[in-house]
């Protein structure tokens, strides 16, 4: 390893170190404008470094049950966000401004919808009693972009080698002190999350169940311990707590997340023989991947026959039929598809494309705008949707949406410079609007 980037690795521990030291050893709640600013600042930094799982119905399934847990935990402070990235060791954390990570290594180990709830709980219940908050108030007299340099080498680095260095350098530092919670914090958010499992419908046992797991990996499976446990310490009597609370120990799942774990094991490449004589929904996706798609078509007919509201088994044959130059065919499986995966880029460049094709671009604008209202957060519906505007001469709402695009890239400049072009457009309510959206931008 390069001299410079240790010597900047040992800069980034001592940097820590004093931030942490020099401080009152009580710890505050940041500003809610604090939280957001960071969370975002935090959140461009980890998009460089880290592979989010590039699949739109697992994104989707956890995003869903995410604001589920949101919704009943009345927290309006932040736009909640979720997010599946890559990682073979099973991870879940939270940075501020409500952004909540869980890896694809976690997905891998929880057996039911139950459990994944669970841990989802269990970090919305860190935001929402604000230990997230407190924990990085402690590293304030830290840059922002050091602090995330140190985050994204400690937990998310893509490159192996660089994160066993920074490791065995900064772990006392890094895991003790930065990114750990107190007993009290775990407990508190054990609390709170088992009421917000009980409000949105889920068995509060699938904690205590994800957490035996977690135990039984970090003795079993591997030598190190996981980060997961790591920062959420005290497992062993938070187990027996929580286990006195829950009475019921019945576990479930549901349809939709066995098609979840069917598309997991799909990008984990699992021995296909064996999973398409279980699945046959695993069966059709493979086929699709190898372009197989007459045969996939015909195995997912015969699904549709025994279950024909599964949007899961809808979007594939959508997208298919599209493949096969059929889209009339199927525009009413992709209408159905597209109502439960509004943000599904695959889905929605695909009957754009189509609608357009057919000279139907108004139909097209329409079912973007549907889109954008449902999942606001997600940038390339606003790109895409002022690609369309601009082509019907709608320039102001145009130049309005390639400005959320490039805001919810992080590229404040261009968003400002697309935001002002709109605005020199635009009249009345909207000319209002976009002057407080340029202004809020102007100050942040």
């Amino acid at each position: 390893m390069h001299f410079w980037f240790r010597r900047s690795i040992s800069l980034l521990v001592l940097l820590v170190f004093l931030a942490l030291t020099l401080k009152p050893p009580q710890a505050f709640s940041l500003s809610l404008e604090e939280q957001k600013r960071l969370g975002e600042e935090l959140f461009l930094k980890l998009k460089r470094e880290v592979r989010f799982v590039d699949d739109p119905l697992i994104n989707f399934y956890v995003r869903q049950m995410g604001r589920k847990i949101v919704e009943v935990s009345g927290d309006r402070r932040f736009v909640y966000r979720f997010y599946v990235i890559e990682g073979n060791q099973p991870n879940a954390f939270t940075i501020p401004g409500g952004y909540v990570f869980v890896n694809k290594a976690l997905l891998n180990l929880v057996s039911f919808e139950d459990e994944l709830a669970g841990v989802l709980a269990h970090e919305i219940s860190h935001s929402v009693l604000d230990h997230v908050s407190r924990m990085f108030d402690q590293v304030k007299k830290v840059s922002l972009g050091t602090l995330a340099a140190l985050i994204a080498a400690l937990l998310l680095t893509k490159d192996t080698k660089t994160q066993q260095t920074l490791m065995i350098g900064a772990s006392a530092l890094g895991q003790s002190l930065l990114l750990k919670y107190s007993r009290d914090n775990e407990f508190e958010a054990d609390q709170l999350g088992l009421e917000l499992l009980s409000k949105a419908g889920w068995n509060p046992y699938g904690f205590v169940s994800f957490m035996r797991k977690m135990d039984r990996w970090s003795k079993n499976i591997s030598i190190e311990s996981p980060t997961y446990l790591s920062t959420h310490p005290a497992i062993t009597e938070r187990i027996a707590y929580l286990e006195s609370r829950c009475e019921n120990k019945t576990l479930r799942d549901s349809p939709s997340f066995k098609r979840i774990k069917s598309r997991l094991k799909l990008l984990e490449r699992r021995s296909e023989r064996e999973e398409c004589e279980r699945d046959p929904y695993f069966y059709a996706l493979s086929l699709i991947r190898k372009g197989e798609r007459e045969k996939a078509l015909q195995i997912l007919n015969e699904l549709l026959n025994e279950s024909p509201d599964d949007f899961h088994l809808l979007r594939e044959k959508a997208l298919i039929l599209l493949n096969l130059n059929r889209f009339k065919e199927g525009e009413m499986e992709f209408r159905k598809a597209l109502e439960a995966f509004p943000g599904d880029k695959e889905l929605l460049v695909g009957i754009v494309n189509a609608l357009s094709e057919d000279g139907r671009i108004f139909e097209a604008i329409a079912l973007l705008e549907q889109s954008v209202e449902k999942v606001p957060e997600e940038p390339f519906l606003h790109k895409l949707l002022g690609e369309l505007l601009f082509k019907v001469k709608r320039e102001s709402e145009a130049y309005e949406h390639f400005g959320l695009y490039f805001l919810g890239e992080g590229d404040k400049k261009s968003a400002l410079r697309h935001f002002q072009k709109a605005l020199e457009l635009s009249e009345g309510e909207t000319k209002e609007r976009l002057r407080i959206r340029i202004k809020e931008l102007q100050t942040s």
